[in-house]
């Protein structure tokens, strides 16, 4: 992935809408047509991606017919872009540098450390399948788990009433295909720890596994966990971008 896309990419925009303002930002004001073959993006995708991104502040509409559309100045997207993530992460510092200066009585309930994919795969089907109001998942990688068992759970925890979100770094990957169960609200963004809050009393971070170490996970059954890291993850969840729930996509597809 080239350098420009990789950079607005982390700064929330979806592989087509990076494709889509670098377009633009080289050809000036131009059709979605002219887009979608410089990008480029599916002719099917291009109007809601520039739909997107003029919502987002990236690109402007002009009038006539056929609209044309023109990337706004780079700098000053990336700033507003930039001070929107510092002020997220600005507003969750005060409690972690509380939670850091506090660490004693950081976690009030048990904190668990649980190594190989089985015990972590078994807790966290546990945590979505008793899952009331609420499921975030951000899995920034796959395990195997994904292929069925934990879609199965996320499918249970929305028969219940319980919001669903979840967060790939890309979802045409084969794990984040399966995760993104009808009903699901899921945005693409990327962290590197895989991350799920369940009705924000507990929570589980993982890392993937690596040469020197098997895959590894925190839990905290308590609220501690969820509250220590709940205002960043705020912040990157209104920063990512969202992507049509998976009944609508494939509704979608099947439209000639």
């Amino acid at each position: 992935m080239p350098p420009a896309h990789q950079a607005l990419r982390m700064l929330g925009l979806t592989e087509y809408g990076a494709k889509a303002y670098v377009a633009l930002a080289s050809l000036g004001p131009s059709g979605a047509a002219v887009v979608a073959s410089a990008a480029p993006v599916p002719r099917t995708k291009v109007y809601t991606v520039l739909a997107d991104l003029a919502r987002r502040g990236w690109i402007e509409s002009e009038g006539g017919r056929p609209r044309r559309y023109r990337a706004l100045p780079p700098r000053e997207c990336v700033a507003r872009e930039r001070a929107r993530i510092d002020a997220a992460l600005d507003a969750a510092l005060p409690a972690l540098e509380a939670q850091f200066q506090e660490r004693a009585t950081r976690f009030a309930g048990p904190l668990w450390i649980l190594e190989g994919e089985e015990p972590i795969a078994e807790r966290a089907l546990e945590m979505v399948e008793g899952a009331k109001s609420d499921v975030l998942l951000v899995a920034s990688w796959p395990m195997r788990m994904d292929e069925k068992a934990l879609p199965r759970a996320l499918r249970g925890a929305l028969r219940r009433g319980a919001r669903v979100r979840l967060v790939v770094p890309d979802r045409r990957a084969p794990h984040a295909r399966a995760l993104a169960v009808p009903g699901a609200q899921v945005r693409e963004g990327f962290v590197p720890p895989r991350v799920l809050f369940v009705d924000g009393r507990a929570g589980m971070v993982a890392a993937p596994a690596s040469a020197a170490a098997p895959v590894r996970a925190i839990w905290n059954p308590s609220p501690d966990l969820v509250t220590f890291m709940g205002g960043a993850m705020a912040g990157f969840w209104d920063g990512w971008a969202d992507q049509p729930a998976a009944s609508t996509r494939a509704a979608a597809s099947r439209t000639p």
